[in-house]
This record gives structure tokens, C-alpha cells and sequence, in this order.
């Protein structure tokens, strides 16, 4: 083949790797960094409680798959809430709660619901690689209108079970970057008695980018950057406040 022609034809064959290199993120932006806002309830029941307990909260998910936010319901309104920030790139965990107007920097770890699927970083770039499949999950319907993929994990030893038995479902919708849609946790003891059971949800699930408020981390007017341990008293004295104002 003459030399000139080599050329051509490398660069041919560079340009379409290239533009399949494109197609493929593309696809992966597509499918597995979906900006959306949801609904997030989490039922609790307990051996030592009469009642189950309800936690409710507005979860938001950025479109670049680097950033999540949980906002607390407060009995007043959405927008005077507690609520804490996840930046996957800078590794940062940052909560803001109005009640005590502190801004805390807490040691960074994300809730096994958050993604049922793998990163991995590479200079300023981070990628998702989505495992919710067939090849490690069980195809098992829709939830709020999104395929899901069922998984099981496997529960060896629980240090917050010990002797008893621990075991987990949950169903990760691809479309939605392998965010968990609904997680069920059942622990028993040796008896297989209940011992606690966790139900998580993500419900009424809209999509496009969140409220960028909702990302916001500056320090607000009128509050103060407080370390986890002074944050920690601070929610000690208000609970103590609040016991000795109520009625004997």
C-alpha cells in the first residue's frame, strides 16, 4: 500500500474511533447520568418500638453525576431545611441546618442506595460504569414507570446483627444512572424473629435538573462553620431545650 494512502486510511480509521469513542459516552451520559428529583421515604420498624418510624425528603441527583442533595422535611415548608450536599469530585460532605445555623463539613461516605453501580476517576473526568444488568441483577419490571434490575446482596456476618439473619433486595433503574428506587432490609434474629426492617423509596420522580439552590454549599447569612463534634453539641443542647420546654 504507497505511503500516502497508509496515511489516509489511518486517519480514517483514528477519526472513526474517535467518533465511536463520542457515541459511546454519549450514550453512557445518556443512560447513566440523568438529572431528576424525587420523593425519598424511608419506614423503619424495631423489636423495641410500638410504631414504625417515617422519614420523608426531597432527594436531587445533577445532571453531571457529580453531585447529590438530600433536603429534609421540616414541618413548616420545603425551603427552610436541613439538608446535606454530596460532591463526588471534590469528595466533600456538606450539611446545612437552619434550626441551629450551622454549616458542618462531615466525613465523606455515600448510602449504599445512592447508585447500585461503579465509578472510577481519571484526571478531571469521572465516569459511571452502570452494573444494574443482566450481568449481575435480575430483570423485575418497572417502578415508577423505569426497568429496574433486582439485586441480593449477601449478608455474611452483620456486627448489627450478630446470630441472626440479614437480607436485602434492591431494585437500581439503568435510565436513571443505577440509582436504587426502592431497597428493602430485613434483619432477624436466631429465632427469625423480627429484629428491624427497612424499607427505602424513591417516589413521584421528576426529570431535569434540580433547583441549584438545592446544590448550593456557601455559607448562608447569619451562619457559622462549625466542626462535626461542636455540630453534635449543638444538637445535643437543642434536644435538651426542647425536653424542658415541654410540658410535666
Amino acid at each position: 500500500m504507497p505511503f500516502k494512502t497508509a496515511v489516509v486510511v489511518c486517519l480514517i480509521l483514528v477519526a472513526a474511533g474517535s467518533l465511536g469513542l463520542r457515541r459511546v459516552r454519549a450514550e453512557i451520559s445518556e443512560v447513566a447520568v440523568q438529572p431528576f428529583t424525587a420523593l425519598q421515604t424511608q419506614i423503619t420498624r424495631d423489636a423495641t418500638l410500638k410504631v414504625p418510624t417515617t422519614s420523608v425528603a426531597v432527594f436531587a441527583a445533577s445532571g453531571d453525576g457529580l453531585r447529590m442533595a438530600i433536603l429534609q422535611q421540616n414541618q413548616i415548608n420545603w425551603r427552610d431545611y436541613p439538608r446535606t450536599i454530596w460532591n463526588r469530585m471534590g469528595w466533600t460532605r456538606i450539611k446545612i441546618d437552619p434550626e441551629v445555623r450551622m454549616l458542618v463539613v462531615l466525613p465523606y461516605y455515600e448510602p449504599e442506595y445512592f447508585r447500585d453501580g461503579d465509578w472510577f476517576f481519571g484526571g478531571a473526568q469521572s465516569k459511571l460504569v452502570v452494573q444494574c444488568n443482566e450481568s449481575n441483577g435480575t430483570p423485575d419490571g418497572q417502578i415508577e414507570g423505569f426497568d429496574v434490575y433486582r439485586t441480593e446482596p449477601r449478608w455474611a456476618d452483620d456486627p448489627n446483627n450478630p446470630g441472626g439473619l440479614t437480607t436485602e433486595r434492591r431494585w437500581a433503574a439503568p435510565k436513571l444512572g443505577c440509582y436504587v428506587l426502592r431497597s428493602e432490609r430485613l434483619m432477624t434474629d436466631k429465632d427469625g424473629k423480627l429484629v428491624r426492617s427497612n424499607i427505602f423509596t424513591l417516589t413521584e420522580i421528576k426529570i431535569g435538573e434540580p433547583d441549584p439552590s438545592y446544590f448550593d454549599t456557601s455559607l448562608p447569612n447569619g451562619y457559622t462553620r462549625v466542626t462535626p463534634g461542636d455540630y453534635q453539641d449543638a444538637l445535643v443542647s437543642r434536644a435538651k431545650a426542647t425536653r424542658e420546654q415541654q410540658p410535666r
